[in-house]
């Protein structure tokens, strides 16, 4: 696969952003005026002369498309001596006028210069919001405004859909086809003209003939499915193309296809599963870990050693050693910061630190992921012992150093990085999969909206949904939380924001990829998460699909090891530790298939569930995506459940609920999070 060629921006569809139909749709406040002696283009401009108190003036609202990326922009110059820098706010008028992105203030000259907030997007659930471009005005710190500056044309283009897309839905992990097991091919392929245009999927022995090729009229969005049944072990190209009306064909980067050998599939450390779930060392799991940096200041010095025994015995944990940490926890994951990002595999430095490490880890049941997203060419946390390497030696390297070790899960690739950086991950994460095909790559967005801009630059996606201490947003404001923005906006943990942005981020991959949330395990705007709102995010995520959880930042300058040793607050850990206890007990439900058919029906719809079985009990997952209380839900279930069961456990929470004729009833406290065990005969 190789990255899709780049969209062209669209036409204009903010109305009236150059002021040529007067003031229409524009709100003025008085420290602004139109100016009709100065213009960018046409007859005038939009002047702020600085000595008022209002500071931003707002241009018309433009209608949000949803699965569309929007360039927002305007003209700006200054006045000579003027110290006044300009600031596009972006706000979602639909959802309170909440901010929605921009960018940051920047000095602007006596010349026109364009500003811009580029690849803007928003989650689907915002289809339709009326999003409106704020212009801002500021000064440098510590400075006093002075001078005037014009705003002028502004815009805000679209980017264009390309004429044919596609997202291989199955095979799920690297293109392997397994020998036995699924064998349906199955892509999904967008058109952006579909009327009279027919899609054509060729798939070609790589290096050799067509095999095979399917050819139907095209639709905006479908889905087509190949056999793969009859194909030899190998390499196959699958090709995706859309003839237009008028014949003209147009391609989409090939993806590879390689059916692979049982033994081949067995011999992998790690794979995915094609129910999306980790498979490691035969186990399949739902991964559930931390981020560590262990270098902490208060609990030991660069923490680097070289031998297990030192690492095992050595770094100071809460409580008892940082190892036995992990195995109180149960966690069976971990992702390593500085210091370990930079951790030497051995030749060239002279101490191997991270086979050590590693075997530590694999006796306290821990998989390792090796940081690199800092293994590239001028950053500052690059290992310092690979300066005579260039980047593709030394992803080649990082890609050998873990190949087949048994305590290896793979690769950390990508943390809320900008746009810009995606080529360079892709081929970082080209690299690591050639050459340790038995590992995973995962990566983190800040937000879930550009996903999948992403989808296709690692094994698995994640995003960083971090409500805890933080005012409502966009997101969680058209989930429903308008009543707790008006009455707390600056306190509220809004931990719907989990929901929606696991939804969304299962959405934009086609629930066809591995989803790993990263949740809140840190101090924000002065607030820890406690254990109910650790459940709340916990559940949310995984009722939204999520495969795994991990947790930012188990030893962090704000997670777990600040409170501990600065704080003092030794309920953090025991908060975390109570719900890691709760969800890894869970596991075999976790990894279980779903089975949305035993529940017939719950009462409200704000209430979110997932429903898991096996033979001796069912297990319904349930979640409150409410900012109010919502009390009296029934939920049915099915006939297909055959209980003589006559009480519901409400899972951790010592409660047991009647349950007669399939049916029980609870309430929620807002975003509250319950799980129900059935038992069965």
């Amino acid at each position: 696969m190789a990255l899709p060629p780049s969209r062209q921006l669209g036409t204009n569809v903010l109305p009236n952003g150059g002021l040529e139909s007067g003031i229409t749709g524009w709100y003025i406040p008085k420290c602004w005026a139109v100016d009709s002696t100065v213009a960018h283009s046409g007859a005038s401009s939009l002047r702020f002369t600085a000595g008022g108190t209002c500071t931003a003036a707002y241009a018309p609202a433009f209608t949000f498309q949803a699965n569309t990326s929007y360039t927002i922009g305007a003209w700006v110059k200054a006045s000579a001596g003027s110290n006044l820098l300009a600031q596009i706010d972006i706000a979602d008028d639909t959802d309170s006028g909440l901010s929605a992105g921009g960018n940051k203030a920047v000095a602007v000259g006596t010349n026109w210069t364009f500003i811009s907030v580029a690849d803007f997007d928003l989650l689907a659930l915002h289809n339709g919001d009326q999003i409106r471009t704020r212009l801002v005005v500021s000064a440098p710190t510590g400075q006093t405004p002075a001078g005037q500056l014009w705003f002028d044309d502004v815009t805000s283009q679209p980017e264009t859909p390309l004429p044919v897309s596609s997202f291989l839905l199955y095979p799920n992990f690297r293109g392997y086809l397994w020998q036995s097991g699924q064998q349906q091919i199955r892509l999904h392929v967008d058109v952006a003209n579909p009327s009279g245009a027919s899609v054509q999927i060729g798939l070609q022995l790589e290096g050799g003939g067509a095999i095979n090729t399917v050819q139907q009229a095209a639709q905006a969005s479908q889905e087509i499915d190949i056999d793969g049944s009859q194909l030899a072990l190998g390499s196959y190209l699958l090709h995706t193309a859309v003839v237009d009306s008028n014949g003209q064909t147009t391609t989409y980067p090939d993806y590879r296809i390689t059916k692979v050998s049982d033994i081949f599939k067995s011999g992998l450390v790690n794979y995915v599963d094609t129910d999306n779930f980790l498979v490691h060392n035969g186990q399949k799991e739902f991964v559930w870990g931390v981020y560590d940096r262990t270098s902490g200041t208060y609990a030991c010095q660069v923490c680097m050693y070289t031998t297990a025994t030192a690492y095992d015995s050595q770094i100071a944990g809460f409580g008892m050693g940082r190892l036995a940490n992990y195995q109180d926890t149960q966690l069976n994951a971990m992702t390593n910061f500085a210091p370990w990002s930079a951790m030497s595999p051995g030749p060239p430095a002279v101490y191997d630190l991270l086979d050590p490490a590693m075997q530590a880890l694999q006796a306290r049941g821990v998989g390792y992921l090796q940081t690199v997203n800092n293994w590239i060419s001028g950053n500052q946390y690059r290992p310092n012992w690979a300066t005579s390497l260039n980047d593709p030696q030394l992803w080649q390297l990082a890609a050998t150093m873990m190949a087949g070790k048994a305590d290896g899960l793979g690769y950390y690739t990508y943390d809320e990085p900008a746009l810009n950086l995606l080529p360079g991950v892709f081929a970082q994460n080209q690299t690591l999969r050639e050459g340790n095909p038995g590992s995973v790559t995962w990566g983190a967005l800040i937000t879930a909206d550009q996903i999948y801009r992403w989808r296709d630059a690692s094994d698995v996606v994640g995003a960083d949904p971090y409500p805890v201490g933080i005012p409502v947003g966009v997101d969680e404001y058209a989930a429903g939380s308008p009543e707790v923005a008006a009455t707390s906006p600056s306190y509220i943990a809004p931990t719907v924001r989990v929901t929606q942005w696991t939804k969304g981020t299962e959405q934009q991959v086609y629930n066809s990829r591995p989803v790993w949330m990263v949740l809140q395990l840190w101090r924000q705007w002065g607030q820890f998460p406690v254990y109910e709102q650790m459940k709340e995010s916990a559940y949310k995520a995984i009722i939204g699909g999520a495969n795994g959880i991990m947790w930012w930042g188990f030893v962090s300058a704000s997670g777990i090891e600040e409170e501990w040793y600065q704080r003092h607050n030794y309920q953090a850990y025991s908060d975390f530790k109570k719900i890691s206890l709760e969800v890894q007990a869970l596991q075999p439900y976790l990894i279980a298939p779903p089975q949305p058919q035993m529940l017939s029906s719950v009462s409200d719809p704000k209430i979110e569930t997932l429903v898991k079985a096996d033979a001796k009990q069912v297990v319904v997952f349930a979640t409150s995506d409410s900012a109010s209380p919502i009390s009296n839900v029934t939920f049915n279930l099915s006939s297909l459940v055959q209980s003589s069961a006559t009480s519901v456990t409400v899972y951790s929470e010592g409660r047991n609920l009647a349950f007669s004729g399939n049916t029980f009833t609870d309430s929620f406290a807002p975003y509250e999070a319950h799980v129900y065990i059935i038992t069965l005969p």
